[in-house]
């Protein structure tokens, strides 16, 4: 767990792009607006702390998404996650209903969660 210290500091927040469960009902089949439409009712009714929407943001032209890229977010933000309006989500990495086009691309996306001394040749 984090020190209380650095959280100030390096704040950590849950941020919301599309929604894949929805009460007793996965709506991954709906377009992405539907779903967009659902999770910003959501999150209107329910406020998590320490939470966000992710801001949907258009454009018109490669130069403008390579400028928006460029200066996309805050310290620590990665990137842009491209969606089609009408792409459903689908298992595994279908082409071309989405794309994470990131400023440092051979970076990892990762929480660590727990962590092991390990055992035979990989203990200490």
């Amino acid at each position: 767990m984090a020190s209380k210290k650095i959280i100030p500091y390096h704040p950590i927040i849950v941020m919301f792009c599309d929604m894949l469960w929805d009460r007793n009902e996965g709506p991954r089949g709906l377009p992405l607006r539907e779903r967009r439409v659902r999770l910003e009712r959501r999150y209107a009714r329910n406020r998590p702390q320490r939470t966000d929407l992710s801001p949907l943001i258009s454009f018109r032209t490669m130069e403008e998404l390579r400028e928006l890229r460029a200066t996309a977010g805050a310290p620590g933000m990665e990137g842009l996650m491209l969606k089609r309006r009408e792409s459903p989500t689908l298992a595994g990495r279908p082409k071309g209903l989405w794309w994470t086009w990131k400023r440092a691309p051979l970076s990892i996306d990762a929480v660590v969660t727990c962590a092991g001394r390990g055992i035979g040749g990989r203990r200490g």
